[in-house]
């Protein structure tokens, strides 16, 4: 199907997978994490039984982050690859792919930012530099009409996507079994900030008017970027990929640079555009970073979202995170390192709202 001379032809390695999968635990695993999304689960933490580990028969090289950006073939061959990991570790998430151009999808399909690459040590996803003329490029972006999505990166994103569609048509168990992961659109907020820079945080006191007109360009804009995803990848399933769990909806929106602001300002600034996102897209989830103490008890005001995925636990109060997302009826994920979460998972909360990332 598609061939580069680091690893040969791909087929080869679709073929391990779809040989690979077992159908029937496939569905089990899927049925589980459809019954806590949907509050089946009644009491207790959701435990989901993992498959059971399949090894590879045959060698996947290994391909730096920094290649599969610069060509299809080793990307479609990397998110596939971390497909092969989970059947060979024998793991509960479900299998899912996306094309993985980190956070600066929107940004660079949007103002064309430029990239820029960690080493090949560090091995981890590129991240954009901010817009050359700061206010005056905002100013450009709010009067010009929304450019097209097929540009700058966007063209490579849903060229991937037309390829997985291809995949999933060769391949009945892939196509079944690897779910699909929305590109990495982060949310408008994190955009705004990735675009505009730091200074973004002052003029949300000194022009705020402005501010605004920029979130919800970016907002429509990364409305239009998915429809057009959901076009050539659809989803009509009602649920969407999470790190390798189920919830509600079909987006994640990351909320990474909502950790700057006070909650005044995420009511005005933030919350909004979310809702828009979420009312369009029939719910979803939101992810971030970091403490997010000042915003946790705003989550339950949203009409349309779904859980929660709180990736550092040590710098939140998850007293607080439980009593305001799993015990107001939103599901919430997180991970528990080195216990930290052990005093809190008791009945006195809503368990069956919290799954573990692992």
């Amino acid at each position: 199907m598609y061939f580069h001379e680091r690893i040969g032809d791909l087929d080869k390695y679709l073929q391990d997978i779809e040989s690979r999968i077992d159908a029937t635990e496939e569905e089990r695993i899927y049925s589980d994490w459809k019954n806590f999304a949907d509050g089946q689960i009644c009491e207790g933490i959701s435990k989901i039984e993992p498959r059971k580990a399949k090894v590879s028969k045959i060698k996947w090289p290994n391909i730096c982050v920094n290649d599969a950006i610069k060509d299809e073939t080793l990307m479609l061959y990397s998110v596939y690859k971390a497909c092969s990991a989970l059947l060979s570790n024998g793991h509960s998430k479900l299998m899912s792919v996306r094309p993985n151009y980190g956070v600066g999808i929107l940004p660079n399909a949007l103002a064309n930012v430029e990239f820029f690459p960690m080493t090949d040590e560090q091995n981890i996803l590129p991240n954009v530099r901010p817009m050359k003329n700061g206010v005056e490029d905002v100013k450009k972006i709010v009067a010009e009409d929304l450019p097209s999505v097929y540009q700058n990166i966007g063209v490579h994103v849903f060229s991937i996507g037309t390829k997985f569609m291809e995949i999933k048509a060769k391949y009945p168990k892939i196509g079944k079994y690897i779910l699909f992961d929305h590109p990495d659109t982060q949310g408008p907020m994190d955009v705004a900030d990735l675009l505009w820079g730091s200074d973004i945080f002052f003029e949300l006191y000194e022009s705020p008017e402005l501010v605004h007109a920029f979130l919800q360009k970016i907002t429509d804009y990364y409305i239009k970027f998915l429809d057009e995803w959901f076009r050539i990848v659809p989803n009509n399933s009602g649920y969407h990929v999470v790190f390798g769990k189920l919830i509600k909806g079909k987006v994640l929106i990351r909320n990474d640079s909502a950790v700057n602001v006070s909650p005044d300002f995420f009511y005005e600034f933030i919350k909004p555009y979310d809702e828009q996102i979420l009312e369009h897209f029939n719910g979803g989830a939101i992810h971030f970073c970091g403490r997010g103490d000042h915003f946790i008890p705003i989550f339950k005001e949203y009409k349309f979202l779904t859980g929660v995925d709180l990736s550092q636990p040590h710098l939140n109060d998850m007293k607080l995170a439980f009593e305001e997302i799993i015990d107001k009826d939103l599901k919430l994920f997180s991970i528990n390192r080195q216990g930290i979460l052990n005093s809190l998972m008791t009945s006195d909360h809503k368990l069956y709202n919290f799954a573990l990332r692992n």
